[in-house]
C-alpha cells in the first residue's frame, strides 16, 4: 500500500469512527474503535496481507 492510499483510508477511518452512530455499533460486535496513524495502519495493512498469504499457502486454499 502506499503512503498516499494510506493517508487517504486512514483519514476516512479516523472520520467513519468518530461518528457516534457507528462507534456505538462497533462496541455493541465487540470491536474497539482505535483510529491510528497512517503508517501504523500501512503497516498493520502490510502484516495482515503476510499473514493470511501464508495461510493461504499453506492450507493450499483456492478461489475454486
Amino acid at each position: 500500500m502506499s503512503s498516499r492510499q494510506a493517508r487517504w483510508i486512514s483519514a476516512d477511518l479516523r472520520e467513519a469512527i468518530g461518528r457516534e452512530e457507528l462507534r456505538d455499533k462497533l462496541l455493541q460486535l465487540g470491536a474497539v474503535p482505535a483510529p491510528t496513524s497512517p503508517e501504523k495502519f500501512s503497516a498493520l495493512n502490510d502484516n495482515d496481507r503476510k499473514r493470511y498469504a501464508q495461510i493461504i499457502r499453506e492450507r493450499r486454499i483456492t478461489a475454486n
